[in-house]
This record gives C-alpha cells, sequence and structure tokens, in this order.
C-alpha cells in the first residue's frame, strides 16, 4: 500500500494522432473557475500542450480524491498508444499531514479514555491503516471513473504493463 496512490494506465485507440488531440481539445474545458457557467458541460478541464495532457475530471464540487491527468500520446502507424498516469492533485504533504493528524488524535482520544498504554499502542497502526486505505480506496475510485470516460471518449482499450 502506497502513502500517496498514482496509477498508470496504457489506452490504445485506433484514432489519429490528430483525432485524438482533436477529441481532447473538445472534451476539456480551460482551467478556469467558471468553465461550469454558461456553454456545454465538458467532461474534463485543464491544458493540452503538443502531444502531453493535463487534465482533472470537471466536477461540481470540490473532491480530494479527483486524480490529475497527466499523458502523453504517442502516435504509430495504424493507431494511437496514450500513457496516462493519475496522481492526487492536492499537495501530497498536506494529505500526509492529515492522516498523521486524524490517527494522533484519535490514539489521543484512546489513550485518555482507555488508560491503558498498551491498548493505544495496538490501535496505533490500526486506525493508520484504516484511514490510509478509505484515502486510497477513494482514490482508485475516481481512477477508474476518469479511465473509463477517457476510454469511451477516445474509442480506447486498455494494455496490459
Amino acid at each position: 500500500m502506497k502513502l500517496i496512490p498514482q496509477q498508470k494506465l496504457m489506452l490504445i485507440t485506433n484514432y489519429t494522432f490528430e483525432e485524438v488531440l482533436e477529441l481532447l481539445n473538445t472534451n476539456s474545458a480551460s482551467n478556469s473557475y467558471l468553465t461550469g457557467f454558461g456553454g456545454k458541460a465538458r467532461p474534463f478541464k485543464g491544458v493540452i500542450n503538443g502531444n502531453n495532457f493535463k487534465l482533472i475530471k470537471n466536477t461540481i464540487f470540490r473532491n480530494p480524491f479527483n486524480p490529475c491527468i497527466k499523458g502523453k500520446v504517442i502516435p504509430f502507424l495504424n493507431y494511437t498508444h496514450i500513457l496516462v498516469t493519475f496522481r492526487l492533485q492536492y499537495h501530497h504533504a498536506f494529505l500526509i499531514v492529515i492522516i498523521l493528524t486524524v490517527t494522533g488524535f484519535l490514539s489521543l482520544y484512546f489513550l485518555a479514555f482507555a488508560n491503558t498504554f498498551e491498548i493505544t499502542l495496538l490501535l496505533f497502526p490500526a486506525i493508520f491503516t484504516v484511514v490510509a486505505l478509505t484515502i486510497s480506496n477513494g482514490f482508485k475510485n475516481e481512477c477508474n471513473e476518469a479511465a473509463n470516460i477517457l476510454k469511451l471518449l477516445l474509442n480506447a482499450q486498455t494494455l496490459p504493463q
């Protein structure tokens, strides 16, 4: 289990390099807070530079598990590869501080009310693991949702790595 979750994915599509970039451009809005107002709602927002892109799934509310999608489009003769990396978009240090703070406060709570130091020593790793698994599970769910949107958008299939 990683403390800072990350997921990599390789997609393959029959679209040409130019068609993939055009699909990404038409389905991503600029990095603005006003992208949801007026016009057609797009599934992603972000930047596309050459054959690289950095996108975030467009949501109405803030979601701390919403991954930052960094990708590279690689053209081949009859198909196109898209290498995608999903990472947490918020500062990783902030997430680690939250995990440690929650775990510390819960451990202090059990230490104060359990009156035994041994129980708290056993509960500290358990609480830390539960909090870390919750973050990892939330991130994986959001990654799978964003990956499915990309697959549908680009008519792509996943290649094993």
